[in-house]
């Protein structure tokens, strides 16, 4: 006898739904993922976003075929072909556990999947008009040893953008000990006494694939001191700039928070020579 389910107000054969049904990433957020900028029809960072894939497969005792490097950069690379991506393109790259077992998996063993899709700008673009923080409390994010990963369990961030629904608004999470940790889908930057703040990795932020970027390359092409360091409210005043990083966006930049206003010529320059970075390094290939 066929297993029928009730879905979306329906009767249905389970079986046409197994897809869904057998995913653990759906079930029970077993699984984590990469989003990958492409420029020029090739994608960025990938040794990064490997390496950060790579470590959070291990901690979960995933198995994939994905610990491969080459494999990995030629799935993506196929399909950026499949899709004709020439330019600019996004990649979300998800692995999560085969079906199997209730919280207790019956297997280790992965399954994956890889989308592409193009973006309207080849070259990361700052936003013209800075967005205005505002700040999320209601739930906190606790420091785990998964905190730095990109997983499907994403409960807080959902919860966190239902806050401020207003275009022209950047939100920011707090972790556990009411520090500021990261922004809804970036990490987030402080500029404040010509240094650059950012919280630390003990602080519950994603391990940001840009982030590091900034932090390991951009800011010593431009002789800015980078402080991986505690967040709060009062740096958010006293800052004279503030800006959001992801590998999508590149740079985004605030105008204000409360009553305090930013300026951007710091952010301006950081996205400017990013660009230039991301051409070198492409160029150089």
């Amino acid at each position: 006898m066929n297993q029928n389910v009730f879905y979306n107000g329906q009767i249905e054969d389970a079986e046409k739904l197994s897809v869904l049904l057998n995913n653990r990433a759906f079930r029970y957020g077993d699984g984590l993922f990469e989003t990958i900028r492409v420029f020029n029809g090739k994608p960025l960072f990938v040794e990064l976003h490997h390496k950060r894939l790579s470590e959070g497969l291990s901690f979960l005792k995933i198995k994939a075929p994905e610990a491969d490097a080459s494999l990995f950069l030629e799935r993506i690379n196929n399909l950026i072909t499949v899709q004709n991506i020439r330019a600019g393109g996004r990649i979300r790259y998800s692995v999560w556990r085969t079906a199997g077992g209730y919280y207790a998996p019956d297997s280790d063993e992965a399954v994956s999947l890889v989308e592409a899709q193009p973006l309207p700008q080849n070259a990361f673009e700052l936003n013209e008009k800075g967005s205005l923080i505002c700040i999320y409390k209601e739930i906190t994010k606790p420091f785990t040893q998964l905190s730095s990963f990109k997983n499907p369990y994403a409960q807080l961030h959902v919860m966190a953008g239902m806050y401020k629904r207003e275009a022209g608004w950047e939100t920011v999470l707090i972790n556990q000990q009411n520090k500021l940790c990261e922004g809804l889908s970036s990490n987030i930057f402080v500029l404040k006494n010509n240094t650059l703040l950012t919280p630390s990795l003990d602080q519950a932020c994603v391990k940001g694939i840009m982030r590091q970027v900034i932090t390991e390359k951009i800011s010593a092409l431009l002789n800015l001191k980078v402080e991986e360091t505690q967040i709060d409210e009062c740096d958010l005043l006293e800052a004279d700039e503030v800006f959001f990083t992801n590998a999508i966006q590149g740079v985004s930049w605030a105008l204000g928070f409360e009553k305090k206003r930013y300026y951007n010529a710091v952010s301006r320059k950081i996205l400017t020579k990013l660009n230039e970075f991301v051409k070198e390094s492409a160029t150089s290939r």
